[in-house]
């Protein structure tokens, strides 16, 4: 036969319903197809389909083609499919001397470089490729390096590695912000300031009023040590000692593999048997006479006795029974502690 055409692949894209797709070149074995699914958005991943396992193919030695079957039926809407010939670069077509070889030997061995040859073409013809009237250019690619883009050099004869445009962006505009704010603050400076001293008595003023709508508390002896905390009404701050605030909590699944739920300053929990946890501290208690609450959900029934023992200044062990009495898990454990750290 002759080679009368170029085309050697063919893409579709998927319906949901499709799942037997033509092709319309020649092939001699059923590997010369290479077949691949491409999801048509981001990330636009690729997957190189397996013969046999994926897909069979029909039409071998046909000039007209054949079809290419997925085996697991319908091609996604999401996706595209691409039929490429591919023949291997070999030639296995073996002459001995003064042997009567038949035609279609020597047929199908040229159709086999033709179709080779389309196959290279195509490829470059999706390559990148310099002006025929360009000489003396070096495109070989630089190393690469992370975060960097690739540029003509300034000679404008080969290729280097330069800052990602995104990057120079980004830093242009880290720089404008920074200059408009330096910009502003100086000219509210030198509005605000027209002498030294009237600038003075301003910020004054301005301090003593912003002071005022703050609402803070005022300061009296023995409040040394404590913390501001927003009030109820959530207009002002009160003065809080440190002894009054919680220190530590965890509600924890003490069922099958104890584990954390949610936590504050607790490093680990241990399960020592059923319904006994050991709570260890991240930031140790000042003493032992610190005080510390824990409860239990009281199980399917209610009923569960929740108590605490072994107080160290690092850790408390939970115990929890049933009014048997009887050790026993519960899916919902809280320990609260309050004291000096």
């Amino acid at each position: 036969m002759t080679v009368a055409s170029t085309t050697n692949q063919i893409v579709y894209t998927g319906d949901d319903a499709t799942s037997v797709f033509a092709y319309t070149f020649k092939i001699f074995a059923d590997t010369d197809l290479v077949v691949t699914e491409k999801l048509i958005a981001d990330p636009f991943t690729e997957t190189v389909l397996t013969i046999t396992t994926d897909y069979t193919v029909s039409g071998v030695g046909v000039s007209t083609g054949g079809n290419v079957t997925l085996v697991a039926g319908a091609l996604a809407a999401t996706k595209k499919l691409i039929i490429q010939r591919v023949l291997p670069l070999t030639q296995g077509f073996d002459l001995a001397e003064n042997d009567n070889a038949p035609s279609s030997g020597y047929e199908d061995a040229y159709d086999k470089l033709t179709m080779m040859i389309q196959t290279l073409d195509e490829t470059l013809q999706r390559a990148i490729r310099i002006d025929p009237t360009q000489t003396g250019i070096d495109v070989q690619l630089p190393p690469p390096e992370a975060d960097k883009g690739i540029a003509w050099n300034s000679d404008a004869d080969g290729l280097v590695n330069i800052d990602a445009p995104g990057a120079s962006a980004d830093a242009a505009a880290a720089s404008a912000a920074a200059a408009a704010a330096s910009a502003s603050s100086a000219a509210a400076s030198a509005s605000a300031a027209s002498s030294s001293a009237s600038a003075a008595a301003a910020s004054a003023v301005e301090a003593a009023a912003s002071v005022a709508t703050l609402n803070l508390p005022t300061l009296t002896g023995g409040d040394a040590g404590k913390r501001l905390v927003v009030n109820s009404a959530e207009d002002g701050y009160d003065l809080v000692g440190i002894d009054s605030i919680i220190k530590g909590w965890v509600h924890l699944d003490g069922t099958g593999t104890a584990a954390i739920d949610d936590s504050f300053n607790v490093s680990s929990i241990t399960d020592n048997s059923t319904g006994n946890y050991t709570v260890t501290w991240d930031t140790d208690f000042a003493s032992v006479d610190y005080v510390a609450v824990a409860a239990s959900s009281g199980g399917p029934s209610g009923g569960f006795i929740t108590t605490l023992s072994s107080y160290a200044t690092g850790s408390v062990v939970v115990q929890i029974k049933t009014v048997a009495p009887a050790s026993v898990d519960d899916a919902d454990v809280c320990v609260i502690a309050i004291g000096d750290q």
